[in-house]
């Protein structure tokens, strides 16, 4: 069948949703409740139509408080029209809005046509740093359902779990049974213990420079952590022993643990990130964890340990173990 109302006159309630993902303006509202299970299709395609139109479908009987079921703004490229076909539940009193693309109006026709038949529920979950479409919801018995996960900056889709465990993103559903599939993301990372007895190959260490007197190597017997870590070179006075890598980076933060063993405020370790010195540190410490951040592009770290024109103190030397960068 076919409604019709004219919207001139309506108006936007305090803080109702956007529907169609739009602020709309002017929306009407309709309740409806399914005689039984099966699919409900909702168009407002009409030459009756007078505006660009707006279509929200929700479940809950309070307009600040609703769960969203589908919604539209336009079917397509040069076409205006709202369009959903959703599962619906027999028992489930549904609200349907139709609203004008940023407060338009005019004459609007809504057309419904349900089909009875089998629905099957798709629950999905977004874990933390991420989300998830399309929300929850009932769909037609063997329809296929394309969920996608969208990770927040700074991460990445790590893989599905539920039902269906898979890293393909966008998952293909198809909705033979009642599926619950989650999404997990993670923080993107490499990282160095050094465990292997020398320097990770997977990361671009710059092992020599011209700068630097000395290089830096893996040696074992003090470590944060296992067997091994990464020392500075044996250097003189007014010398430097650099350990720096470059590496294709995210916008995100990297860290690593050190330890000094020098002449204080004179035979320094000094940490930069991209020619820029971040941290300095000298003296006496036990293993320290350190946190930095870093841009989004091709990122520069440098660690450079150097002496004074006299003295000395300690070990000598500083240490780095458990680097850990986050690679793009």
């Amino acid at each position: 069948g076919v409604v019709s109302a004219f919207n001139e006159f309506a108006t936007k309630e305090y803080l109702e949703p956007f529907h169609g993902g739009n602020q709309g303006g002017r929306s009407v509202w309709y309740r409806w409740s399914p005689p039984g299970d099966g699919v409900l299709t909702l168009s407002t395609s009409s030459t009756n139509t007078t505006y660009d139109t707006l279509l929200g479908v929700y479940t809950g009987s309070v307009v600040t408080n609703l769960t969203t079921i589908a919604g539209n703004d336009d079917v397509g490229p040069g076409d205006s029209s709202s369009k959903v076909s959703l599962g619906v539940i027999s028992g489930v009193e549904y609200t349907i809005a139709v609203d004008g693309f940023a407060g338009g109006g005019g004459d609007a026709e809504l057309s419904y046509d349900f089909v009875a038949g089998e629905v099957r529920r798709l629950d999905t979950t977004a874990g933390a740093n991420g989300r998830v479409t399309p929300e929850s919801g009932d769909y037609a018995s063997g329809t296929s359902v394309t969920v996608t996960a969208f990770p927040d900056p700074g991460f990445v889709f790590e893989g599905w779990t539920g039902t269906l465990e898979s890293t393909a993103n966008p998952l293909e559903v198809i909705m033979n049974q009642d599926h619950s599939v989650t999404a997990s993301f993670v923080r993107p990372t490499i990282t160095d213990d050094f465990e292997s007895g020398g320097f990770n190959p997977a990361i671009n260490y710059i092992l020599s420079s011209p700068e630097s007197s000395a290089p830096w190597s893996v040696v074992s017997g003090e470590s944060a952590g296992g067997e091994y870590s990464a020392r500075s070179g044996l250097i003189s006075d007014n010398q430097s022993s650099i350990l720096a890598l470059e590496e294709r980076m995210i916008a995100g933060v990297g860290s690593f643990w050190y330890r000094v063993s020098s002449e204080a405020e004179f035979d320094v370790l000094e940490f930069r990130v991209n020619d820029d010195t971040k941290r300095t540190w000298s003296g006496q410490s036990d293993w320290i964890f350190y946190q930095f951040v870093v841009p989004e592009g091709t990122n520069k770290l440098e660690w450079i340990y150097t002496k004074d024109p006299s003295l000395s103190n300690g070990e000598d030397s500083v240490r780095i173990d458990n680097l850990e960068i986050p690679v793009f």
